[in-house]
């Protein structure tokens, strides 16, 4: 089952949620930084009280005025621009409005808050901002598969978790 793919689901600010996306980014050292500056100001904008998540500075510092320089004469030098390596990574994302899973699957409103007639709300508000969850529909459904041939076949199962002990209970 861990290798069904899964929905990862983050507690942001304002109580809402929002569904973790990846991302593919591919740029060089000085690329990268300035667009996590670009980003933690759009978050700042967007959620007046969010931190970033590693926590190294203050979302609502505007770029310095070395950088803004660095970034013009470094656009206008095309021989270290050919020289640049490039390099790949995945990283999460977090998009600013709801997704069909996310509504779906931890049943929100527009806005990311659980609904009023959702079981999990009150367990879905409790959890602290930064909170991660993970769902596997396609697990359930195979887990249902399982358990009706079995029913059928009047046999047994023994499932196995190999996974940490994050989990409530002991998972």
């Amino acid at each position: 089952v861990d290798a069904l793919p899964i929905h990862s689901f983050q507690k942001i600010e304002g109580d809402v949620w929002r569904e973790r996306l990846v991302d593919v980014a591919i740029r060089d050292e000085q690329e990268a930084s300035e667009a996590k500056e670009d980003v933690r100001l759009a978050v700042a904008r967007r959620y007046a009280s969010a931190e970033p998540e590693d926590g190294t500075a203050s979302v609502s510092e505007p770029p310095s005025a070395s950088s803004a320089g660095t970034s013009s004469s470094s656009s206008s030098s095309s021989p270290s621009e050919g020289n640049a390596k490039k390099t790949p990574r995945l990283r999460f994302v977090l998009p600013p409005d709801t997704t069909p899973a996310l509504r779906t699957i931890l049943r929100v409103d527009g806005r990311g808050a659980p609904l009023d007639d959702n079981p999990m709300a009150s367990s879905l508000n409790s959890l602290p901002v930064g909170s991660i969850i993970e769902a596997c529909p396609e697990g359930l459904l195979l887990a249902q598969d399982i358990a009706t041939r079995i029913e059928k076949c009047r046999g047994a199962a023994l499932l196995i978790d190999y996974g940490g002990g994050g989990c409530p209970g002991g998972g």
